[in-house]
């Protein structure tokens, strides 16, 4: 989806100058493979956290939590803690994990592409081992 709606843009604006637009396609490609990872993470913690929470709601308000409310909050935290905080938010990994700068965006960019692919590791797999475990004893 995101593929075909990048192609789509670049057919609409065509040669005009665009902000975000990079000289050709392959450089924006890393991006567009890691932004489904990315949406499978969230995925990954949201049922990872209706298993925890037993509460379907209770998973939809957290992982809202996560992707949209928590980032604003840092964003507004004092400066060093700002851009630390906010390379190690979900939001920030796919940029950071393809090596891109996030100048115009409001996380962070202080991790390398190693260390951002294990922080999203670490998203999926530990709410996924959590609510094995408490599975495995409350509800078996």
């Amino acid at each position: 989806m995101s593929i075909g709606a990048f192609l789509g843009t670049r057919l609409v604006v065509g040669d005009r100058p665009f902000p975000d637009q990079r000289a050709s396609v392959a450089h924006d490609l890393p991006v567009f493979a890691v932004a489904g990872t990315y949406v499978a993470v969230f995925a990954l913690i949201g049922v990872s956290l209706g298993v925890l929470l037993r509460s379907a709601a209770g998973a939809l308000v957290s992982v809202v939590v996560l992707w949209h409310v928590l980032p604003l909050l840092v964003d507004h935290l004092p400066e060093p803690w700002n851009e630390r905080a906010g390379s190690v938010m979900p939001g920030a990994l796919p940029d950071q994990i393809a090596g891109l700068s996030a100048d115009q965006s409001i996380y962070g960019n202080l991790l390398s592409p190693g260390a951002a692919v294990a922080v999203m590791l670490a998203y999926a797999l530990v709410p996924l081992v959590l609510g094995a475990f408490v599975l495995s004893r409350r509800d078996a």
